[in-house]
């Protein structure tokens, strides 16, 4: 239903083929029309407005603007800084202007173009001692934040027993301690089935949820707040774990803890890790609503060729989430 008289806009544009976008309350779809032209004079739509669903586009982030402080993307190839097959940086596509790295070669994760799944790309490592790990600045990336990691698990090393845990990434609360979404040591979890988010200092709890068995993939929720949670593939995340004090973090890292301590070098995630999205979600559509989270969990999963692990029920259990 139209509003007497129509809608009106104003503009210069030249002669040639456009597309109208119509906007409410759902989908967002493009349709081809024809136009009357008068030079200086008005411009009169005409023709039927057909539904096509190949118009449709599919959702990404990039329709979120500042809400998306870091986004690392494997399938981003210009984002990449590669050396020998190993990934010297990682450029930001969020609105942070920066870039995670590492400077010695040891340290640096592979990357594999098909080594995902054999068609899509994934940075991985096996997650030794003091192996392979991406730092840089965290100020704009740590806070009130929701993290989604696309990754897939593996055997970690149960030799290097210093540590418990072994970080996916390394982030920090809004007032600037240790949080870090993990995996658990065999000795831990003789499984080695749980996803934990792990708050440094005194008073730090934990968020875990199960399964995320070794050798699958996984879209893995952290949300950090007033609070920590958990979530793994969409099901309602678990946990409202409490921050920690006094484990100040420096740097954002992606595949361990970041420090200078034994226990940070032993805290090396042993996997594959294909993107990383941190979100402020104050600025998102809904105000960091569950549909916000949801929306977002079923880009990755399709992106990633892994919706058929979301969980039942999920509103992009079938279909990704389109404009």
């Amino acid at each position: 239903t139209y509003p007497t008289g129509g809608y009106s806009l104003t503009g210069e544009t030249p002669s040639g083929q456009y597309y109208i976008r119509f906007y409410w309350n759902g989908p967002v779809r493009r349709y081809a029309t024809s136009a009357d032209l008068t030079n200086g004079g008005n411009v009169r739509i005409k023709g039927t407005i057909v539904f096509q669903a190949e118009y449709d586009a599919t959702w990404t982030p990039e329709r979120l603007g500042a809400a998306v402080v870091g986004w690392f993307d494997a399938a981003s190839t210009i984002s990449l800084t590669l050396v020998d097959n190993k990934v010297a940086a990682w450029k930001n596509r969020g609105v942070a202007a920066l870039s995670i790295g590492q400077v010695t070669a040891a340290k640096r994760p592979a990357y594999n173009s098909a080594g995902w799944d054999a068609t899509r790309p994934c940075l991985s490592s096996g997650g030794g001692n003091d192996g392979p790990i991406l730092t840089g600045p965290i100020s704009t990336l740590s806070g009130n934040r929701w993290l989604f990691i696309v990754a897939e698990r593996a055997v970690q090393d149960a030799t290097n027993t210093s540590t418990a845990l072994r970080a996916l990434v390394s982030t920090g609360d809004a007032a600037g301690n240790r949080v870090y979404p993990s995996v658990l040591l065999p000795s831990s979890d003789a499984a080695q089935t749980g996803f934990r988010v792990q708050a440094s200092g005194t008073g730090g709890g934990a968020a875990q949820v199960a399964p995320w068995a070794i050798d699958t993939k996984a879209v893995l929720f952290s949300s950090i707040g007033a609070t920590m949670g958990a979530g793994i593939n969409g099901a309602t995340p678990s946990g409202t774990a409490a921050l920690g004090s006094g484990s100040p973090v420096t740097e954002f890292g992606i595949f361990g803890l970041v420090g200078s301590a034994t226990t940070d070098k032993a805290s090396r995630l042993a996997g594959k890790i294909s993107e990383v999205l941190v979100i402020d979600p104050t600025l998102l559509p809904n105000g960091g609503s569950t549909f916000d989270r949801q929306k977002i969990e079923g880009y990755l999963a399709h992106k990633w060729g892994i919706q058929n692990s979301l969980a039942a029920g999920h509103p992009f259990l079938t279909t990704a989430p389109v404009n």
